[in-house]
């Protein structure tokens, strides 16, 4: 059963404001950390989850108890356990505040009369003290058996321990970085571009409709993303999904477009993806932005691996946790003029804008020497150094095998299982992320199959064992071809990134799925991983070699 995060909202926005107003506390610190609450509620940054029963909760005027037990409901299904919970116990779950104000005298009370957002304005901050004071903010309320057990700590709000408070808030670093880019994009809708689309559909389906193929579409069902238009539809009643798939190249006809529309089925609804007349760029400074403002979603990002991939058709941001089983690690391709190079470019950077580099070091290998290049002098790259040719290619994935073996062995005789354990454990001797981007693969091994075969092993040894260890890889090739992407690279890089490839083998070779050669190039790409056999539409930012020159030099 769901819980209606509208409730929710309003019995913990009602908690925390209105009965615990500014005049009710004489401390300063106490009042920033209750109004950072509150915007997080007010931005909805916040989950409720449940184990084993149902809670209904409520609160009311009885703060002698944490909690009381008013009643019980239970049947063959489900049982329902109401528990009355009073303003004070359940502000102290939440907060870790006691309420020990209700009795100061009245010199103290008529000082904080003020309304509590001019309170919070006059304060003099000390972020650091304030996240110090509040690192435990857990509280766990417990039935009468262990079984049924509810933690506050479910409920996100963005500021769950010190490390994290720290990180989260808007730092000197990325407010600095954002600024070093270019111009943001001021794009706004363009009413003129919607009636157009509206039109479009109605072509659609009278073009369909003549050829006895029915479809069902609403005019104003259709998403508006950086590249193309998504119309949503259902199919008539006997319409088979390849009756309109055989249409898709008389549809650049109809609709006046100039690329092949991608088809497909997702949620019950054939999508129809059509180029926008007036593609957009998605700008490196707007992704930060957003990425810096919804931070707090990221807040386990230390014991994660989060890599910036770009937006979808809705402007939401799509980051790829590389810590994750199901993508460790990252196949990429793409064909000249896809945006292969700028993706890379943008992943590398959002790492640099996200981690320190005494969290991730990047090994880097290029073997034509001018795409990774711009990185070298980056204090993240290992001895400031890009990897060219084959030898050192085969030498630098040698390595790594040994390194991970050996973190294994650390791993074993510290008794624990993954580096973000280790890491915690052992602050003092802390192991940092590795992070391989393989820039052309192809390049470097369509000439020699000693290097490809040796390269190959290695490569699965890595994909196979390596994440645990903290070991990840970023494999790119222009040329997605069987004897390039092999059964081996295939199996173990379950993670992929298709961007425009030539035709639907290649595609295949990528997705398991034809649909790639259907993309717009420039950074237009679709993302599947070991999760799920679907894959999500998005497009990469974009970001030019002097604005990463001037973050480096910044890093540096």
């Amino acid at each position: 059963s769901s819980v209606e995060k509208k409730f929710w909202f309003n019995q913990l926005y009602r908690i925390l404001a209105y009965e615990n107003s500014a005049e009710r506390i004489n401390d300063k610190e106490q009042i920033l950390f209750i109004n950072t609450k509150l915007e997080a509620i007010n931005d909805g940054n916040f989950e409720i989850e449940f184990e084993n029963d149902i809670y209904a909760f409520y609160t009311d005027e009885r703060d002698d108890e944490e909690y009381v037990d008013t009643s019980s409901i239970e049947d063959d299904t489900i049982s329902i356990n109401i528990k009355s919970f009073g303003n004070k116990s359940l502000k102290f779950m939440l907060t870790g505040i006691e309420d020990e104000y209700e009795n100061k005298d009245e010199e103290i009370n008529n000082q904080y009369k003020e309304p509590f957002n001019t309170a919070v304005d006059d304060c003099e901050i000390d972020e650091e003290s304030i996240s110090n004071e509040h690192k435990d903010n857990k509280r766990e309320v417990y039935n009468e058996t262990e079984d049924n057990k509810i933690s506050i700590d479910d409920i996100e709000v963005g500021e769950e321990s010190n490390e994290s408070n720290k990180d989260v808030v808007l730092s000197k670093k990325h407010k600095n970085l954002i600024d070093l880019l270019m111009t943001k994009d001021d794009y706004v809708q363009d009413v003129e571009e919607e009636n157009d689309i509206r039109k479009k559909i109605n072509d659609l389906k009278n073009e369909l409709n003549i050829r006895k193929v029915k479809i069902n579409v609403k005019n104003d069902d259709f998403i508006i993303g950086p590249d193309i238009i998504r119309i949503r539809a259902t199919l008539g009643t006997g319409v088979d999904f390849n009756k309109i798939e055989k249409y898709s190249e008389d549809m650049k006809l109809w609709l006046r477009v100039n690329e092949k529309p991608l088809i497909f089925i997702e949620e019950g609804f054939v999508n129809i993806d059509i180029v926008r007349d007036k593609r957009r760029t998605v700008k490196m400074a707007n992704v930060l932005t957003k990425l810096n403002n919804n931070f707090e979603k990221y807040y386990d990002y230390k014991d994660k691996f989060y890599v910036l991939i770009g937006e979808d058709l809705l402007g939401n941001i799509k980051m790829i946790d590389l810590n994750d089983s199901n993508s460790p690690h990252l196949l990429i391709a793409g064909q000249t003029g896809s945006g292969k190079s700028v993706l890379l470019n943008s992943m590398l950077v959002s790492i640099m804008f996200m981690y320190e580099p005494d969290d991730i070091e990047m090994i880097l290998i290029d073997p034509k020497q001018v795409e990774l290049t711009v990185f070298e002098d980056s204090p993240f790259t290992k001895n400031n150094y890009i990897f060219t040719e084959p030898e050192e290619a085969i030498k630098v994935l040698d390595s790594l095998v040994e390194e991970m073996d050996e973190r294994y062995k650390l791993f074993r005789k510290s008794r624990v299982k993954n580096i973000a354990s280790y890491n915690e454990k052992f602050p003092d001797n802390k192991q940092k992320r590795i992070l391989l981007v393989f820039d052309e693969f192809g390049a470097m091994i369509e000439d020699s199959k000693e290097v490809k075969d040796k390269l190959e092993y290695s490569i699965k040894k890595l994909a196979q064992k390596a994440r645990a260890a903290g070991i990840h890889m970023i494999i790119s090739t222009q040329t997605p071809r069987a004897d390039i992407i092999t059964t081996t690279i295939r199996n173990n890089l379950t993670a992929r990134i298709a961007l425009k490839v030539t035709d639907s083998n290649a595609s295949s070779l990528i997705l398991d799925s034809k649909g790639a050669e259907s993309l717009l190039g420039k950074g237009d790409m679709l993302i599947k991983t070991a999760e799920s056999s679907t894959f999500v539409r998005t497009k990469s930012p974009y970001i030019d070699e002097d604005e990463i020159y001037d973050i480096i030099n910044y890093l540096q």
